[in-house]
């Protein structure tokens, strides 16, 4: 199985040739470059990967470690942007429709990658943000409850209630008194 090292945030064919350059230079043998990662051959020696990593430190790089870690930033940044733009999303299926144009491999792939990254699912961690958004809306006290709750998509108050306890651990109106 091929080792990848990636440049975060880098995506271009410039990137790949630096990259593919360095790993080189470091000892280790490329496999396959493409959108800013390298697959290695096989994992660099602990003494050759600290001079790769010194190496794309010095032209201001740098790298994550595997294909997991890559996709869960990918995933997580995509989940952030979501809880933004559609906070209302609340299926497996809808995330899925959202989520897939965003990713370079498939969503399952992609979501048991980010789930032996994190332990949760890509489900699990948006569920989390909504209540995270929700609390937030509650405590600048510009929504009621209610607001909320139907902003989520929720059509019962009582499912809202639910969800915030079970992810905060406090009830929607708790945050409100702690105001």
């Amino acid at each position: 199985m091929a080792y990848r090292y990636a440049i975060k945030g880098m995506v271009c064919h410039r990137c790949d040739l630096a990259l593919a350059e360095l790993a080189e230079k470091a000892g280790g043998e490329v496999v396959a470059t493409g959108r800013g990662y390298a697959d290695f051959a096989a994992r660099l020696s602990e003494a050759r990967e600290r001079a790769f990593e010194r190496e794309l430190e010095a032209i201001k790089f740098s790298i994550l470690r595997s294909e997991e870690e890559e996709t869960a930033e990918a995933i997580e940044l995509a989940l952030q942007s979501l809880v933004y733009d559609h906070p209302a999303l609340s299926s497996a299926r809808d995330l899925q429709r959202e989520l897939s144009p965003k990713l370079d491999l498939s969503f399952q792939r992609a979501a048991m990658l980010y789930q032996s990254c994190t332990g949760q699912t890509p489900l699990e961690r948006y569920t989390t943000l909504r209540m995270e958004w929700a609390a937030a809306r509650l405590r600048e006290g510009r929504m009621q409850v209610s607001e909320v709750g139907y902003a989520l998509g929720y059509r019962h108050l009582s499912g809202f209630s639910r969800a915030f306890k079970r992810v905060t651990g406090v009830s929607p109106v708790d945050v409100v008194r702690e105001e």
